[in-house]
């Protein structure tokens, strides 16, 4: 890693929940160590927990909006024609972006970019990877349409950037459609490096029935808790957890008999709980399904209703005998629990610490 002395990376990550920045933490921690003179842009939430996590390792962080996808999801979820009426803006916000990124260029002369999801951080004449899972979506009214569309927006994009790098192996993946099987694109754009997850793996003994984790956007958020707390009288005498992710409630806690119920937890705090459950109960995000699979769990999946992706991986999973799924509307806590320990997880060697030896493989080559 001789060539990464002196060299300048920027990491740019989407503020659309805090999966992005989690998932590229171990990147960002592996191109410190490396030598790297490291940079970060990203927004909101995204931008205070990595500024928490790393602190003062990263050279400088940069608050750059991005895209305003909360107008297109309601309680129902995700809408097709609130996205598509939208589209012209959110195409205005990535040409604002992009403007407001070669402004930082012009100043600090950044040798190399990683975007997580972010389509306007790219440099022409300096290698651009962007990071993303998300290159088909599978809509269940209408999944080769949605494939063919999407794939073909994505191929796009691809042409701004050098690669796009995809936390997912090219074999056993943990993804499936959503990152192979293509149409438009070919076989070097993409780099499979493996999941990516901030948590890691601890010899901890298994004291926790449950733990459950309530997120996602409002108002779907809500409906989720409400569920869940209505049940918790139902798993009296079992061990659980409960986290509500909302970090106004960042200091509230309450014990209910067997059941803890915290308003949020940290990354420590969450690793660890993690670690002593037998089983989690959680929204299918992609980033938490890398989660569970490195830390080599069962779960329970809830997808958040409207959410293609969430949707998708969960009847994935199901299908393929991973994890138990479930759609909100007919959340049965304790039965569903029950049901999902019969399932066994998604299984794989290739984990975390593998996948940032190849992102930084990628990087040397230039």
């Amino acid at each position: 890693m001789r060539k990464s002395k002196g060299q300048k990376i920027v990491f740019a990550l989407n503020s659309y929940g805090l999966g992005h920045a989690t998932r590229s933490l171990p990147l960002i921690q592996a191109a410190i160590k490396a030598g790297y003179q490291t940079y970060v842009i990203a927004f909101g939430r995204s931008l205070a927990f990595l500024r928490q996590e790393l602190g003062g390792a990263v050279f400088r962080y940069f608050e750059l909006p991005d895209y305003s996808f909360s107008r297109v999801y309601s309680q129902k979820g995700f809408s097709s024609r609130k996205f598509f009426l939208n589209s012209p803006l959110f195409i205005r916000e990535v040409r604002a972006e992009h403007a407001a990124f070669l402004k930082l260029q012009r100043r600090h002369q950044f040798d190399i970019v990683v975007s997580d999801s972010r389509f306007g951080i790219y440099l022409p004449d300096r290698p651009s990877y962007l990071l993303s899972n998300q290159l088909k979506h599978h809509i269940r009214k209408a999944p080769v349409f949605a494939a063919l569309f999407t794939e073909h927006y994505m191929r796009g994009i691809k042409q701004n950037f050098t690669k796009i790098i995809v936390p997912d192996t090219a074999e056993h993946s943990i993804s499936g459609k959503l990152t192979h099987n293509f149409w438009f694109f070919r076989k070097t754009d993409i780099e499979y490096i493996g999941i990516l997850s901030m948590l890691r793996r601890q010899k901890v003994r298994q004291d926790l029935d449950y733990f459950i984790s309530i997120s996602g956007p409002e108002p779907q958020r809500t409906v989720l808790e409400r569920k869940v707390l209505s049940a918790l009288e139902q798993l009296q005498g079992k061990r659980v957890v409960v986290t509500l992710g909302t970090p106004e409630k960042a200091g509230f806690s309450e014990q209910r008999g067997t059941i803890e119920i915290y308003g949020m937890l940290d990354r420590q705090q969450q690793e660890r709980i993690m670690n002593r459950a037998k089983l989690v109960a959680t929204r299918s995000g992609y980033s938490t399904v890398m989660d569970l699979a490195e830390l080599n769990k069962k779960a329970l999946y809830i997808p958040t209703d409207g959410q293609p992706e969430q949707e998708y991986l969960a009847r994935y999973h199901k299908r393929l005998g991973n994890n138990y799924a479930v759609r909100l509307k007919r959340l049965n806590l304790p039965r569903d629990l029950k049901l999902a320990q019969n399932y066994p997880g998604y299984k794989t060697r290739h984990k975390t610490a593998d996948s940032v030896k190849k992102f930084l493989a990628l990087l040397a080559e230039n």
